[in-house]
């Protein structure tokens, strides 16, 4: 229980007020804010999470297998967290930044959807569902990330 309240809510949570903080700065027609809100209310604290959970609670992904594929799944969530950080400390962080690392992401959630087909033999569709919500909001914000930086221009 408490793993799932750390793994699956608090994640949840914070990245539904990301969404709404972001899109309300969207429709002010503030995107470099809006993005930058997204990546510190919700995009970090999610790659943190989900790289704590993986490296440090394993079991989550494949019950029962070699912790190899877990540990590899928290260490891209680590680097892909630690890229962001970076663009966050950025006095001046260019669009071109987040783009990059939300298309990183976004291809990694894909392959990690396309791996938990593959080789998880106890597939459920609330899993399946949750990884392809999580590829569309990666999806709008690599579409923002980029109309952000057609902007910068």
């Amino acid at each position: 229980m408490i793993n799932n309240i750390f793994s699956i809510f608090i994640p949840s949570i914070l990245i539904f007020i990301a969404i709404w903080r972001s899109v309300s700065l969207f429709n002010e027609n503030k995107l470099k804010e809006g993005i930058y809100s997204f990546a510190l209310i919700g995009f970090l604290p999610w790659t943190l999470i989900s790289a704590f959970r993986h490296m440090f609670l394993p079991g989550h992904i494949i019950q029962k297998q070699n912790p190899f594929f877990e540990f590899e799944a928290g260490g891209a969530s680590l680097a892909v967290a630690i890229a962001t950080i970076f663009t966050l400390i950025n006095p001046n962080p260019n669009p071109n930044q987040f783009l990059i690392i939300f298309i990183i992401y976004l291809f990694y959630l894909i392959f990690a959807l396309l791996a938990w087909l593959l080789f998880n033999k106890n597939t459920k569709l609330f899993n399946i569902l949750r990884f392809i919500s999580i590829i569309l909001v990666m999806i709008y914000y690599v579409f923002m990330s980029y109309k952000s930086t057609l902007t910068n221009l």
